[in-house]
């Protein structure tokens, strides 16, 4: 007599443990999804306890959670949705973002570890959790303006994420982090998007529509999870990551209108597999070496815990809302989840990083989901102590820039694009990524051209090193003065257009100036990281938006004058 079937067992395993430990979790009011890693590590081949799980079936239906997550976030995605999140949920995102990626960097290559692991180390805590998040915002019930700010930050970064889980994981298969290479991938990738977007807003929200009209909620349930895997499978097939054809499949279902009653249908499916998903991430966890790990683990949690918060709060002000709305919105985003595994993952699969730094990111998401969740109730508080520590003169020119803002009638503006700045705008585009590629390229060849000097022309190694350093800071400095320019050119002009001709005050000008050079410069020094000496990878991102800004405010003092 045959026994029953491994995957069966691996399912009642897994399954039954969970619901027991995520119960007990429930009732000591700690969030589920701690409970469902705790449950992994559990059945996991970790721990001497007799209730192992195949991981690879485990794996196997876990990605199954990842392709129906994407799924349902692409249902609540249209390009409506993301016009309406606008400039502003952009510009938190590229402040954000890349901050995050540049401090985790650095803090990751302290710790010793090589450059591909550092880039997919910052890649992985730069991109918070959809589903945490959500649960957060279910508890808390925050006011609508800090609502709709998250979840307009939670889409902009899961299109990130898709964005960095394709490039690096296709990247680092190539042997490293190649720009040329990345750059002909992420082509690639958008002509894939584009040409499947089309064909398929052609034929299917015309034939979901007509099956959900016509037919039983079975027959759409049917067709849409059978859409989400084809589109997943056709992804695959093609180099990419499963988890954009799933996501663009949830796109497509969008544009029917009927991506409601699909969510509805698909929602219990994915909240049982994105269980399995989290199960399956506590099974890869290897507790016995954290007690060494102590380190990195405490410092990458507090990096997320604290940058977070006053970077989304920062972001927020130059973008028009309070502190206080930033700032709460940024205690909300304030943890990694489910894309920072999958990144991790897949430099894990590659090679690129080890099975220590993976089991880092899983402790890491703990402590940040525990940090997260116990400061959200008291987020208001922290908030409003903070705003009161603000200088009375830079709080004044900021709430007047906020009404000045919410005062902008935009109808003149057509859009979030003004047709007087898409030159400019793509000029400065364009600029910045020839000085990044070229900064890049420059700091690779100086280190040949340091061993050379040493070895040829007798120089002492600090010699050549600055003497490197001098080139790079050049070539910086032009990359700087570029987007300062840029920026400058943009404000002025997008300022008149939404003014209706009138001057907009100087303040005004010199705040959506610095919001710009930020939103440009940071990521711009976030990409140069991994091609930066150690030196100067510490130097250029404090001193160069120092720099900037204090140019940018001595100038407008001096045109302040009378």
């Amino acid at each position: 007599m045959h026994g029953p079937p491994p995957l069966l067992t691996d399912l009642a395993v897994v399954l039954g443990t969970a619901a027991i430990v995520s119960a007990l979790f429930h009732r000591l009011k700690i969030p589920p999804i701690l409970g469902y890693v705790i449950a992994g590590l559990v059945v996991g081949p970790h721990l001497p306890i007799p209730l192992v799980a195949d991981q690879e079936n485990v794996q196997t239906l876990s990605e199954l959670g990842v392709i129906l997550l994407m799924f349902t976030i692409g249902l609540e995605f249209n390009a409506r949705k993301l016009l309406r999140a606008g400039p502003r949920s952009l510009l938190v995102v590229a402040i954000q973002a890349a901050a995050t990626f540049w401090a985790t960097f650095l803090v990751a290559r302290a710790f010793g570890l090589g450059d591909r692991a550092c880039v997919f180390t910052g890649a992985a805590l730069c991109v918070s959790s959809t589903m945490i998040a959500s649960r957060l915002l279910e508890a808390s019930g925050p006011e609508p303006a800090v609502r709709e700010s998250v979840f307009s930050v939670l889409v902009i970064q899961d299109l990130l994420a898709i964005l960095l889980l394709t490039g690096l994981g296709t990247a680092s298969g190539a042997g490293g982090v190649q720009a040329s290479h990345l750059a002909l991938t992420l082509l690639r990738l958008f002509l894939f998007a584009g040409v499947l977007l089309v064909l398929g807003l052609l034929v299917l929200p015309r034939f979901v529509r007509w099956v959900a009209d016509r037919q039983s909620s079975e027959s759409l349930l049917v067709l849409s999870v059978g859409l989400c895997f084809s589109l997943a499978y056709a992804s695959a097939h093609f180099g990419y990551s499963p988890a954009l054809g799933a996501f663009l499949a949830g796109t497509l279902i969008s544009e029917s209108g009927r991506a409601e009653r699909v969510e509805r249908l698909v929602h219990p499916l994915r909240d049982l597999f994105s269980a399995i998903f989290f199960v399956s991430v506590g099974m890869m966890m290897d507790p016995g070496p954290l007690p060494r790990l102590v380190g990195p683990i405490l410092a990458l949690s507090a990096l997320v815990l604290i940058l977070t918060p006053f970077s989304v709060a920062l972001a927020s002000m130059l973008g028009g809302r309070s502190f206080k709305v930033g700032f709460r919105a940024g205690i909300l985003l304030a943890q990694i989840g489910e894309f920072s595994f999958i990144i991790l993952g897949a430099g894990l699969a590659s090679g690129a990083i080890g099975q220590e730094l993976f089991t880092t990111a899983v402790a890491v998401s703990v402590l940040t989901l525990v940090g997260a969740s116990f400061l959200n109730p008291h987020s208001d508080r922290i908030a409003q102590a903070l705003e009161s520590g603000i200088p009375g003169p830079l709080q004044q020119r900021f709430e007047a820039y906020q009404a000045w803002m919410n005062a902008l009638d935009f109808r003149r503006t057509h859009g979030i694009l003004p047709p007087r700045i898409r030159k400019p705008l793509l000029l400065l585009v364009l600029e910045t990524g020839l000085l990044v590629t070229g900064l890049a390229l420059t700091s690779r060849l100086l280190e040949t051209w340091s061993l050379w000097l040493e070895a040829r022309e007798h120089w002492s190694h600090a010699q050549a090193l600055t003497a490197s350093g001098i080139l790079v800071l050049l070539v910086g400095g032009l990359l700087g003065w570029i987007i300062v320019r840029g920026s400058r050119r943009i404000a002025q002009r997008w300022l008149e257009i939404a003014s209706g001709g009138g001057d907009p005050g100087l303040p005004q000008q010199r705040i959506l100036q610095t919001a710009i050079l930020l939103a440009v410069g940071l990521p711009s020094l976030a990409v140069l990281q991994p091609f930066l000496p150690t030196h100067l990878g510490w130097f250029l991102p404090l001193a160069l938006p120092a720099a900037l800004l204090g140019i940018l405010g001595w100038k407008g003092q001096g045109r302040a004058k009378p």
